[in-house]
Formats: structure tokens, sequence, C-alpha cells
């Protein structure tokens, strides 16, 4: 079928049943964090107008990434295509938000290590993946992606298992967590209504994705898709409506629209 999309392949999903994981099951890092109690649950007037007039998530030609599976290279990837797209609304709350990101690995060391705790960190009890600000930034402000121990490697023991195309896939999933909470945290600091809530992290995922994979995915129509999910279940919290999830990934990856991510 000359013409696969991971749209379809998504939708696909939410007829299948069962699990198509092999793999051992990895460490679980925390619940599935609750939509906030606070009054910004969604766009205001002002940046609804805005996304109005915004082009979509521009989307690459080809797979911007190769090789072994990486986490940072991922990160980097997404993160960019978000900086330049929020910079496409001109919105002078903005400034330089959001602020640049990067992943660290907790290695023989703690939270405390190696974040600031104030502002967007996650404490005494952070979940996983979480951000936090990085207090060796030389007074330029920036962030981490804090990483439990050993992640990396897990991505890559899902290649060894499944193939580097889903472990690129798993790992690009992954950083787009990261960088939807990044956002988050980045939007509440402006301040700039942002909605709450995981479902809708997921179709900024989906959104992120078009910076990582094009539009007619040769490369993934033989992709593993629910060993994948059931690999990033593995990884991060489980979703409450897995059914959703793909809903949302698909709307995001199809539009590279935030407005089609409120419905």
């Amino acid at each position: 079928m000359r013409r696969s999309t991971l749209v379809g392949l998504l939708v696909a999903l939410l007829f299948t049943t069962g699990c198509m994981c092999s793999c051992q099951p990895l460490r679980q890092w925390g619940q599935e964090p609750a939509p906030s109690t606070g009054p910004v649950v969604a766009f205001d007037e002002s940046i609804m107008a805005k996304l109005k007039a915004l082009p979509p998530m521009p989307q690459v030609e080809k797979q911007a990434v190769s090789g072994p599976a990486n986490l940072d290279k991922a990160l980097a990837v997404v993160y960019s295509a978000w900086s330049a797209h929020m910079g496409r609304l001109h919105d002078g709350r903005l400034g330089i938000h959001p602020v640049g990101i990067k992943g660290v690995e907790l290695n023989n060391n703690t939270y405390t290590d190696i974040c600031w705790l104030g502002e967007n960190a996650r404490f005494p009890q952070p979940k996983y993946p979480l951000n936090c600000v990085d207090p060796k930034s030389g007074g330029v402000r920036s962030a981490l992606a804090v990483w439990p121990p050993g992640y990396g490697q897990k991505v890559q023991a899902f290649a060894a298992q499944t193939s580097q195309r889903d472990a690129w896939v798993l790992a690009s999933l992954v950083a787009g967590l990261s960088v939807a909470d990044h956002l988050r945290a980045e939007m509440r600091g402006v301040p700039f209504a942002w909605p709450d809530g995981r479902p809708f992290d997921y179709c900024v995922v989906g959104m992120g994705l078009r910076a990582v994979f094009p539009a007619t995915i040769d490369q993934l129509k033989d992709a593993n898709l629910p060993a994948i999910l059931a690999g990033l279940d593995q990884l991060v919290s489980p979703p409450d409506d897995p059914d959703a999830r793909l809903r949302k990934l698909a709307a995001g990856f199809a539009t590279g629209s935030l407005l089609s991510c409120l419905g």
C-alpha cells in the first residue's frame, strides 16, 4: 500500500486488541498527571484569533533522524520545531519562550543535584518524564528534561527487540511528552493560556512527530505500533484512556494545528 500514513496506522489501532510487545516490562514512573484545577484550561480569545491564522506545524519530507535511536536527538528535533512554531504566533507575551531544553539522565545523582528547585520543578516527588530549570545555565535561562537512569539504554533495548525504526518512533514519543511538559511549564510562567491535561499533551506530541516523520511514511508502514505504544506505557505512565491517546496523536499529526487539539 503506497499511501500509508501514521494517521491511518493510529486509527487502525483503535480497532486492535491485545498487546504485541514481547519486550520485558520496564519500570513505570508515577501516575497519569491529572488536569490542573487552576483557571487556565483553554486558550483565551486573543490566542484563538492568532491560532486561526497560524499555518500548520511544518512537516518534513523525509525522516529527520537516522542511525541508532537517540532520545537527545529526538528531543532536539521536536523542540526546535515547537520553538519555531510558537515564534510564528508573534505574541509579545512569549518573549524568549519556550526557552531551550536538553535531556539529562539521572546517573549516580538525584533530581536535587541537577535541578533548581523552583518554578516548574516537581518536588519532592517528581514524576517522569519531567522538566526542571538548569542551575548551570550561566545566567541564561535554560531547561532540562530529566529522565530516569538508563532511559536511553532502555530505548536501545527496545530497538534490539524490535527495530531501530520502531525505536525512533518510541524515542520521538518520549521526547514529545517531555516537550509537552516543558511547553505547559513555560506558558504558565509567561502567563499564556494553555490547555491542561495529558490528552491535550498527546495531540501536542502528534504535532511534534511532523518534525520527525513525513506524511507518507513508507518507513513506518510496517512499524509495530501496538508494540511501540506498549513500550511507551512501560517508560511513562499509561494513559487512562488509550483510545483517546490514539485519537489525539492522530489529530495532531494529521492537522499540525493546536486548534485541532481542543476537541
